[in-house]
């Protein structure tokens, strides 16, 4: 079983203030959540056909061997950018976004295990029925592969090299969600404004993570199986699948929890705000990188570390 880990909004387009929700009057405040996923990828149950390729005459009351090269252009859905989009723009996240930020005011000192099972609560209802994913993220390549079958002698007739595809699943695990409110506030004397990030951070543990850890939905597809095919007589073809590129996704409730660790592998949100919303506007710049946002040091830990050494 392979694992695969998905965060949603992206690192980098987060670096583009436009992303964070503008809050307050004078549009000072800023707020942002962060979904992370754990998707474990299984082998579903059985194999289809699908469209004919090729058609190879037969000769009757002879054995033909057939070894043949194959090559056709086509296109073929990547699943992992497709839920990535999905989860990204769906009706399902921008709920669960508003449900966080009304459930995490900027006064908030911490993420608490209340918010977490409340959250946990609500997801269970929120996706509930079945449904097809609309827009597939398809990349263009070619296929290519060698076939080797033997016709008998009693066939006697053309026959469709047939693909055959696997049936894949995808479970899909909401594990954590991260948030930060920013804001810019006025200096004592009022001459100007300071940066501000809640939760205040701290060098032990981030304050902003809601641990999830809910089984949210299965997504079903069929996967082309390369180098595998059969031989059927073209008048006994008949293609098992309608749409090879159709995921269809249904409700995860009956999947069992899953124990995920919070992905250490990409930048805190502390990180991302310290590149988005610098503490001069003046030292703002232009298009970061994932690999850079990592780099960044956060501000208050270093104020914390300075402080421990004052007497």
């Amino acid at each position: 079983m392979k694992k695969i880990y998905i965060t949603v909004p992206y690192a980098v387009d987060l670096t583009k203030e436009k992303i964070w929700t503008e809050h307050g009057p004078k549009k000072d405040m800023f707020f942002v959540a962060r979904f992370h996923y754990m998707i474990e990828d299984r082998q579903g149950e059985g194999y289809k056909r699908g469209e004919a390729i090729q058609v190879i005459g037969g000769v009757p009351g002879t054995t033909t061997e057939v070894v043949k090269a194959i090559s056709f252009e086509g296109e073929r859905v990547d699943v992992v950018a497709t839920l990535k989009k999905y989860l990204l723009e769906s009706k399902f996240s921008n709920d669960l976004f508003q449900k966080i930020q009304a459930s995490v005011g900027v006064n908030s000192t911490k993420a608490g295990s209340t918010t977490s099972s409340k959250l946990r609560t609500e997801i269970k209802s929120m996706f509930s029925s079945e449904e097809k994913v609309k827009e597939s993220h398809k990349i263009k390549r070619t296929v290519s592969y060698e076939i080797k079958h033997t016709i008998g002698p009693e066939v006697g007739e053309p026959v469709a090299v047939v693909p055959l595809y696997q049936q894949r699943v995808y479970n899909v695990y909401l594990a954590y969600i991260d948030y930060l409110w920013v804001e810019y506030k006025t200096s004592f004397l009022g001459l100007r404004k300071k940066r501000k990030k809640y939760p205040i951070a701290d060098s032990v543990r981030h304050n902003n993570i809601l641990k999830i850890n809910l089984p949210l939905t299965r997504a079903h597809f069929w996967r082309f199986m390369e180098n595998s095919s059969e031989l059927i007589k073209v008048k006994d073809h008949k293609p098992e699948i309608d749409d090879p590129d159709e995921i269809i996704l249904e409700p995860g409730h009956q999947l069992r929890e899953r124990a995920v660790r919070f992905p250490e592998s990409v930048p805190t949100l502390y990180q991302i705000a310290e590149a988005t919303f610098p503490r001069k506007w003046s030292k703002r710049r232009g298009d970061w990188t994932e690999e850079e946002l990592k780099t960044i040091e956060i501000e208050e830990f270093k104020v914390r570390a300075r402080s421990l050494f004052r007497f």
